[in-house]
């Protein structure tokens, strides 16, 4: 039973099909060789075949027909409106699919018409341009039978992991907070920016935690600053005064994590320290390693207090060959609040 209505249904389909011949292309620039129209024509044919919209007529009964009932020497002479649209009515074809190539203004236009039989009118057409090559061609054939069967929608293309985590990785550093850090982590563990991810989530946590911290603060003077990245906001050095005096507190021997990377890796980096300040001096580069860099040292900087940290930086500067030196400088206030260097350098390819 359920094969009766298959069958019934798949006999209704069929009968709703126009019966197509696809007819040899008529070549009106003359610079074309037999044998690429020839294959032309049947990759088009094998085209509308596969499109399954319509009941194409076998080429093998085509040249048959043309030798029998045309009374042509060839099926090849067969390639003018004159003798097509009689050999479609002779093969019992509802419509014909007629081909012509032309040249003109330096480019070949290749046009396609669907033409109904019974009407002896074009139904639809389509049209396209190639170079003369049969690589050209063959595009120029696919967008015909797009244009005149409908465009199929493409299977939508498998992104790759590393392109999805590039573009979660940009999408977190624009954004850069807790939340979208977090889900970048969860969902990319091991990707690019994932000892990036950990830092900053790390970072902005401690963010959060002071300014909590400075708004229950209103029975004592508040220590009014807050980093975001290198960026000191709002700091005023008599915030320090409180709890038995701590601007004068030395920071010569402070303790940070170093937490340095580039991409691509392997590149060079470098420390200096850059001071505005009297009491600290400046200080030429000293290599610290190359990316990734990681570790948990002790500062060395001769006059470096409370007071004064506001006015000193730490600029690192990373190298690799074939790539534009990057430099980042933080605020030794802002190393001092984090306990933490932590950075990701992208490098730019020199030109």
């Amino acid at each position: 039973m359920l094969f009766c209505v298959f069958f019934k249904m798949f006999a209704e389909d069929e009968d709703d099909k126009l019966r197509l011949a696809v007819m040899e292309f008529e070549d009106k620039s003359g610079k074309l060789s037999k044998a690429t129209l020839s294959n032309a024509t049947e990759y088009i044919r094998g085209a509308f075949v596969a499109s399954n919209k319509y009941i194409v007529i076998a080429k093998e009964r085509q040249e048959n027909a043309i030798i029998q009932q045309m009374k042509k020497e060839s099926h090849k002479l067969c390639n003018d409106k004159n003798c097509q649209i009689p050999l479609g009515q002779a093969l019992s074809a509802d419509t014909i699919l007629r081909t012509t190539i032309t040249f003109f203004a330096k480019k070949y236009t290749i046009t396609s018409e669907l033409v109904d039989l019974e009407k002896e009118a074009t139904t639809k057409g389509a049209k396209a341009t190639f170079n003369g090559s049969e690589e050209s061609l063959n595009e120029a054939l696919d967008s015909i039978v797009a244009q005149i069967v409908g465009k199929e929608e493409k299977p939508k293309e498998n992104i790759s992991q590393e392109s999805l985590d590039k573009h979660a990785c940009e999408y977190a550093k624009a954004e850069d907070n807790i939340e979208t850090w977090e889900m970048y982590v969860k969902k990319f563990p091991k990707g690019e920016c994932a000892f990036e991810a950990e830092s900053r989530i790390e970072r902005l946590k401690k963010i959060e935690e002071n300014n909590k911290q400075n708004q229950n603060s209103a029975s004592e003077p508040a220590r009014r600053y807050e980093f975001r990245g290198s960026e000191q906001t709002g700091y005023d050095s008599r915030s320090f005064g409180h709890a038995g005096n701590q601007s004068d507190r030395s920071l010569e021997r402070l303790t940070i994590h170093w937490a340095i990377n580039t991409r691509p890796q392997g590149a060079d980096c470098y420390w200096r320290v850059k001071s505005s300040t009297p009491d600290v001096k400046n200080r030429n580069e000293r290599y610290l390693g190359a990316s990734p860099y990681e570790s948990t040292e002790t500062f060395d900087i001769k006059g470096l207090t409370h007071n004064n940290a506001g006015n000193v930086q730490v600029e690192i500067r990373c190298s690799k060959l074939g790539y534009m030196d990057q430099k980042k400088v933080l605020n030794m206030l802002s190393v001092f609040d984090e306990k933490e260097i932590s950075i990701m350098m992208p490098l730019v390819k020199e030109k």
